[in-house]
């Protein structure tokens, strides 16, 4: 790093802040170097503990056969991605930061401004899709109507055109040009953020870039959930449980998500630097505990049992025999929130099969049904003519 480069360059520390100083100085005013490197190594420490969790229930859900096949569950992948990026990243920012004992280059301050950005950014607007697909899902199993979860492929589009939308925002604060107002900045000297710097940018960046992050979905899923609860869209308590671990999942957003942000951006105005090393690790336990969320799933559950037990992929369940006997209807109902098909990617063949597999066996039942009604009905006609 060089000393003669202004972002990176600690202009004012602290204890250095006075009356005179403006709202953008108490945003860069940073605390000594011993404390910074503590920061840092505590960052390290932390996110490391968070990325093996995370990377263990990821690789579970995608080296399992059934829990791939769930497409729920590829929102689950798709919204993990970016947490373990945004960490993974982390860790090789604070460490190349604690071998200099500063932040390292500008270089880097730029790859963390986008990482960052790209990571809330991508969590936000995920959740808010999740959220729709959910109260869609409520919707239909309200007013009795199919409905069609949807497929992997389906899933991957509106996720990967989510990715795209948050790495062109959080490509923002790199573009450096004069009239563009937004800039990377340093956060008390140890974060690396788009930060205002004078009165146009605040405009900007609280009118067009925060909306654009994360304002317009938190609204989105706010009106989501005021919705499902003014309309009383949410199942039985005994038919909740799955579906509450999605519901969780958006819960979360606002648990973790929104007091980091406000944390980072806001408090860093007149609190201390302590504040905003919390909010920024507030931030990264978000995907540790969305993972632990994940867990309570009984598919993703089973699937992390068997990563850590090398016991191999979980057998493929979902087409039951055909053993030529009349049994339980149930056997032909895929697992579901609300009795409704979860989003098993099958192809139409396979649904229409299944469909007319259904179809004889009720046919077969009501055929049972006839005989036996006919035979009672014979029984009682011979029962008069004795009499």
């Amino acid at each position: 790093m060089s000393s003669d480069d202004e972002l990176l360059d600690i202009q004012v520390r602290e204890w250095e802040l006075g009356p005179n100083n403006t709202v953008f100085d108490n945003l860069k005013a940073a605390p000594s170097d011993e404390i910074l490197h503590i920061q840092w190594m505590l960052y390290i420490t932390l996110l490391a503990i968070a990325a093996v969790f995370m990377a263990s229930v990821f690789c579970a859900i995608l080296l399992d056969k059934k829990c791939r096949r769930n497409s729920f569950n590829t929102y689950l992948l798709y919204l993990t991605a970016p947490d373990l990026a945004f960490t993974a990243s982390c860790i090789i920012t604070c460490s190349l930061n604690v071998s200099t004992g500063a932040f390292y280059s500008d270089a880097s301050c730029t790859y963390q401004s986008f990482y960052c950005v790209f990571a809330i950014a991508s969590s936000s607007w995920l959740n808010a899709i999740l959220a729709w697909q959910l109260h869609k899902m409520l919707y239909c199993s309200n007013r009795a109507i199919r409905y069609h979860p949807p497929t992997r492929f389906r899933v991957s589009v509106q996720s990967l055109s989510v990715y795209a939308w948050s790495g062109f925002v959080a490509s923002w604060a790199a573009w450096g040009a004069d009239w563009w107002p937004i800039r990377n900045g340093l956060y008390s000297g140890v974060l690396c953020l788009p930060m205002p710097y004078d009165q146009t940018s605040v405009i900007f960046f609280y009118s067009v870039f925060a909306p654009c992050v994360f304002v317009i979905p938190l609204l989105y899923i706010s009106y989501i959930t005021f919705d499902t609860l003014r309309h009383r869209l949410l199942p039985p308590l005994k038919q909740r449980k799955t579906l509450m671990i999605f519901f969780r999942l958006v819960l979360i957003y606002f648990v973790f998500w929104l007091p980091a942000i406000l944390i980072t951006f806001v408090g860093s105005n007149w609190l201390s630097s302590w504040w905003g090393f919390t909010g920024g690790a507030w931030a990264h336990l978000q995907g540790a505990a969305s993972a632990a969320v994940c867990l309570v799933k009984p598919d993703v559950w089973d699937a992390c049992r068997r990563l850590i037990s090398f016991k191999g992929d979980t057998p493929d369940t979902t087409a039951p025999e055909n053993t030529g006997k009349l049994g339980s209807l149930d056997n032909f109902r895929s697992d579901s929130f609300l009795g409704i098909h979860e989003g098993d990617d099958d192809d139409e063949e396979e649904e229409e099969a299944r469909t007319e597999q259904f179809s004889s066996a009720v046919s077969a039942r009501e055929v049972n049904n006839a005989t036996v009604d006919s035979v009672t009905k014979a029984f009682e006609l011979v029962e008069e003519g004795n009499s």
